[in-house]
C-alpha cells in the first residue's frame, strides 16, 4: 500500500482527502511544516499533498526543499489558491500535480491513483533506482547502500540481488507472501 503525507491544517480536508484514499493507500497527516518535517525524517513516502497556506510557512518553499533533499517523492498542491499564476510558482517549485479547493474526492482519488500507478512503472522499468537508503543497479546487479553520504558496496549472491530486487519494486509483497505461507 502506498503512503500519503497530508500537510494541511483543516481537520475537515483531512476528513476528505482520507475517504479518497483509504483504499490506495495509507494516509498520514501534519498540520504544519515542522510537524511534516518530523514525520518525513522519520518516515518513508510516495506521495506529499501540502496546502500551500500553513499556519509556520509557505507551502511553496517548503515543496521546494522537499525536491532538493527527497526528489523522488510525489507531490500534490490542495489549495484555495486558484489564479494561474500561483499554480505556475506551484509547479515551478516541483509539484506533479495542483488541485484547487473546493475538490472532489472522486477526482482526487483518481489523479492520485493515476499518478501512483505511474511512478510505480517508472520505478519497475527504471535501470536503477534508490529506495531509501539503498540504491540497486539492475544492469550491474551492484546493490549499494548510502551512509554518511558514502556508497558502499553489498556482496550479495545472484539469488539474493533477485530477491532483494523482487521486493524493491513490490513494496508490501513480503507481507502477503508471508501471508499466503501462514506463519
Amino acid at each position: 500500500m502506498f503512503q500519503i503525507l497530508l500537510v494541511e491544517d483543516s481537520k475537515e480536508i483531512y476528513q476528505m482527502v482520507l475517504q479518497s484514499t483509504q483504499h490506495i493507500a495509507t494516509l498520514s497527516w501534519a498540520q504544519s511544516i515542522k510537524e511534516a518535517k518530523s514525520i518525513l525524517s522519520s518516515k518513508a513516502f510516495d506521495l506529499l499533498i501540502l496546502d500551500i497556506e500553513l499556519p509556520d510557512g509557505n507551502g511553496i518553499e517548503f515543496c521546494s526543499n522537499i525536491q532538493a533533499t527527497l526528489p523522488n517523492i510525489l507531490v500534490f498542491f490542495l489549495s484555495s489558491h486558484t489564479t494561474l499564476s500561483e499554480k505556475v510558482l506551484g509547479f515551478s517549485a516541483g509539484a506533479d500535480d495542483y488541485i484547487t479547493k473546493p475538490f472532489s474526492p472522486l477526482e482526487l482519488r483518481a489523479r492520485l491513483e493515476s499518478r501512483l500507478r505511474k511512478s510505480k512503472q517508472q520505478v519497475v522499468l527504471s535501470e536503477s533506482f534508490k529506495w531509501n537508503e539503498i540504491e540497486i543497479n539492475r544492469s550491474t546487479q551492484v546493490v549499494g547502500i548510502i551512509e554518511d553520504g558514502e556508497f558502499r558496496k553489498l556482496d550479495l549472491t545472484a539469488l539474493e540481488f533477485k530477491l532483494l530486487l523482487y521486493f524493491a519494486i513490490r513494496p508490501g509483497a513480503g507481507v502477503s507472501l508471508l501471508l499466503e505461507m501462514r506463519f
